[in-house]
């Protein structure tokens, strides 16, 4: 697909072809969740030409709906590809570039180490801790280490809505984390008071911009 976007003429893709693609990774993201937010980008632009949507193929607010509404019949022969499809595409490019596939771990038969962590924001900053457990004969001992962040939002940030904030600090904080490279190999609970980020991680996605 990235070839076909590479060479398409105005950023147009053929409809019917995409959606077959879009159906085969759909099947593929059963065995492999982490590709679920990268086919957003897909959607979207299949999704883009119906009625009250922005120029990003989301829905606009408020919308009421088109009468008639528009039937399967009416999808046209090309679609324009949505902004960020480019990048989620790069994006499952490189998680299924190795070869062979990759080894799913779904669960371990034995855990050593495991990390809690809490997050929370307001309009004006937010704050994260994470704590490591590690196993012991039957129990966990928690670490002599709270590793923590904490600050205040710019501006752009806090005029955004609470959970747009609440979901921001949990994956920045996980983010920190990876990039420190202790979460290799850990069982990983976070904990939130927000139901609306606790949504978007189960299900890997969101239907609101």
């Amino acid at each position: 697909m990235v070839e076909e976007l590479d060479t398409s003429v105005s950023g147009t893709l053929k409809y019917k072809p995409l959606e077959r693609k879009r159906g085969f990774l759909i099947y593929v993201m059963r065995t492999y969740p982490m590709m679920v937010p990268y086919l957003k980008g897909i959607h979207l632009t299949l999704d883009g030409w119906r009625p009250g949507r922005d120029e990003e193929g989301w829905k606009l607010m408020g919308y009421r709906g088109a009468t008639p509404a528009p039937t399967y019949k009416d999808t046209p022969e090309y679609v324009k590809a949505v902004p960020r499809l480019k990048d989620d595409l790069a994006a499952l490019t490189l998680l299924t570039a190795s070869e062979p596939p990759l080894i799913r771990r779904v669960r371990s038969n034995w855990v050593v180490t495991v990390y809690y962590g809490f997050g929370d924001a307001s309009a004006i900053g937010f704050c994260s801790t994470f704590q490591k457990f590690s196993k012991q004969s039957d129990t966990f001992t928690a670490g002599d280490k709270i590793h923590y962040q904490y600050g205040h939002w710019c501006s752009a940030n806090s005029e955004e809505s609470s959970n747009y904030r609440e979901l921001l600090n949990l994956v920045e904080a996980l983010e920190m984390r990876v990039r420190s490279r202790e979460l290799y190999g850990v069982e990983i609970f976070l904990f939130t008071d927000n139901s609306t980020a606790e949504s978007v991680f189960n299900n890997g996605n969101s239907s609101s911009k």
